[in-house]
């Protein structure tokens, strides 16, 4: 193929811009030891790096391939930026399991094409994270962020949605990693340190919020799991002097739900559903209840409650009681914003 069809047939495909064109073509240049008379250099270097940062989970059956967060890190350490970055952070205040690094775990959706041409059947979720601790002028780098996931939208539907996919995901990096209670060990500067690490906060924007805590968020009665009293509902703030309409601008007047309360609200959810399948409650109450605590129903893989095949429906799978230790539950506050003026709500 000549080098005037080779790039028509790039231009055709439709789904990468010049500019990026361009600039893989510069990188690839620029590589003296890469033979680009043939793909098969270019697949031994991606199967060198998968042996290196790859890991596979198990999602009902399925094989679910991701990078190992420790692994990536240790990759990411090697790098001058990333070196100096951790060592300043470790020299300003050392790390221990009793008081680790904050994660930002960031998801969102993307939809390949542009705005009047979307390639929706090509939908996927990514996963990044970074590290809350870092001054935000390294933050606001995408080098700076570690991806660790990315699965197309459709396969996701079919594993039980991205809240069992996340549920996966975290339960390798704090259960099958234990970089929170093992930590992760980085060479830096000829000596070695362990790093600690525990969820601070997950950044996500309003979908991927109801999908990955299965929530009403925006949509429902209580926008927001952690504040008790905010509520999206005009009339019923204006009955009751506790609640608050989403609306509002005052601060002061919200009340903050405890962690504790926030699990008590998915386990009692989960209780009613499993009441629901006995008949010991109608659809009407078990809806209500869910309206009240703000949370819905996941899909996940496996088995009916009746025994046929098929997802059963159940509370998120991003409750996973196993993970509540090393995790807050989410807000939708932004950081460094007015949650640290909220109260906890009144005995």
């Amino acid at each position: 193929m000549d080098g005037d069809a080779k790039r028509r047939r790039l231009l055709a495909l439709g789904k990468i811009s010049d500019s990026h064109v361009v600039k893989v073509a510069q990188v690839l240049r620029s590589l003296p030891d890469l033979d680009l008379a043939s793909r098969k250099p270019i697949c031994t270097a991606r199967s060198k790096l998968w042996d290196r940062i790859g890991a596979k989970s198990d999602i009902n059956g399925t094989d679910f391939e991701h990078l190992s967060f420790s692994s990536v890190l240790k990759l990411m350490a090697g790098t001058e930026v990333w070196k100096q970055a951790l060592l300043r952070l470790y020299s300003a205040r050392p790390c221990t399991s009793d008081s680790p690094y904050s994660l930002v775990f960031y998801g969102d959706e993307i939809t390949p094409g542009n705005v009047l041409a979307p390639e929706v059947s090509m939908k996927f979720m990514a996963w990044y994270a970074t590290l809350s601790e870092f001054p935000l002028e390294l933050v606001c780098h995408t080098s700076m962020w570690l991806p660790l996931a990315v699965m197309a939208s459709n396969k996701a539907r079919t594993l039980g949605g991205v809240s069992n996919v996340t549920r996966v995901l975290l339960r390798h990096m704090f259960l099958t990693e234990r970089i929170s209670d093992d930590g992760v060990v980085l060479e830096l500067a000829d000596r070695q340190f362990c790093f600690y690490f525990a969820i601070k906060m997950f950044l996500f924007d309003g979908e991927a919020y109801r999908a990955v805590w299965s929530c009403k968020a925006s949509s429902g009665k209580r926008p927001c799991l952690k504040c008790d009293n905010v509520v999206n509902d005009k009339g019923l703030a204006s009955r009751d002097p506790f609640l608050l309409d989403f609306s509002s601008h005052d601060v002061s007047k919200m009340v903050k739900a405890t962690n504790a309360q926030i699990w008590a609200n998915a386990d009692r959810l989960k209780a009613k559903h499993a009441d629901r399948i006995l008949g010991r409650c109608t659809k009407a109450e078990f809806d209500k209840l869910s309206v009240a605590t703000g949370f819905t129903f996941s899909e996940s893989g496996g088995r009916r409650a009746d025994g046929r095949a098929g997802p059963p429906r159940r509370y998120s799978d991003a409750h996973c009681p196993r993970l509540r230790p090393h995790r807050r539950p989410p807000c939708r506050w932004p950081s460094r914003s007015p949650p640290v003026l909220l109260k906890e709500r009144p005995a």
